[in-house]
């Protein structure tokens, strides 16, 4: 009885150890997910901050290009 009670607890703990490396498989696989959109998130960040510049950049030169206009108007 004993030998059989050994035999089920190393049957169990063969079953705990494969779902433990099932586990960290399945982790590991949701690290890199995370990483890999963590990257495209800090691509696209990028890509705002460019689009922010862009649009200060054009708006200075609206600015301009009116301050021109209302000096030549005014002569």
């Amino acid at each position: 009885k004993l030998i059989q009670e050994i035999k089920h607890v190393q049957e169990e703990l063969q079953k705990l150890r494969e779902q433990e490396h099932q586990l960290i498989v399945e982790r590991d696989k949701w690290q890199a997910t995370l990483m890999e959109q963590e990257q495209i998130l800090k691509e696209e960040q990028a890509k705002v901050n460019d689009l922010q510049q862009q649009i200060i950049v054009l708006e200075n030169d609206k600015r301009l290009g009116e301050q021109e206009r209302e000096e030549l108007n005014g002569q």
